[in-house]
C-alpha cells in the first residue's frame, strides 16, 4: 500500500534549529525504517506545532514534504521557548533512540532551567 497522494498540499510550518537540535538526529538507517513506516501506513502521530514552529516530529515532517503525503497535526501552547525547550526534553525521555548519557544531560539542562524560572 502507498499512501503518497500527488492531490495534497502540505501545510508550510517553520522548523526551529534550536528545538531540532535538543534531538538527536536519526542515523540514516532509522530515518529510513521511519521513511518505510510512513510509506506504508501514513503518518500515524500528528507533527506538534507551537503556533506555526514544529516542536515534535521534524523527521515525519520532512519524509511526509519529501513523497507529498499530508500529515495531521496538532497544536500545544507554552508561554514562552523556555516552557517548549522543557516540554521537548521531557517528550523525548520516552523514546526509544535515546542513550543514557543524553537523558542524563536533559535532565541537567530540564533542572537548570526549572532553576531559572524561579527567579
Amino acid at each position: 500500500m502507498t499512501v503518497a497522494n500527488k492531490e495534497n498540499n502540505i501545510r508550510e510550518v517553520k522548523i526551529d534549529p534550536e528545538f531540532e537540535n535538543l534531538m538527536r538526529p536519526l542515523s540514516k538507517t532509522e530515518f529510513s525504517k521511519l521513511e518505510a513506516l510512513i510509506l506504508k501506513e501514513g503518518c500515524r502521530d500528528p507533527i506538534v506545532l507551537w503556533g506555526d514552529t514544529i516542536v515534535d516530529g521534524h523527521n515525519r515532517y520532512r519524509i511526509c514534504k519529501i513523497h507529498n503525503i499530508k500529515p495531521p497535526f496538532t497544536n500545544i501552547e507554552f508561554s514562552d521557548r523556555e516552557e517548549a525547550r522543557i516540554w521537548i526534553r521531557q517528550n523525548q525521555d520516552g523514546r526509544r533512540n535515546r542513550t543514557d548519557q543524553e537523558i542524563t544531560y536533559d535532565l541537567g539542562k530540564e533542572y537548570e532551567s526549572e532553576k531559572k524560572s524561579r527567579i
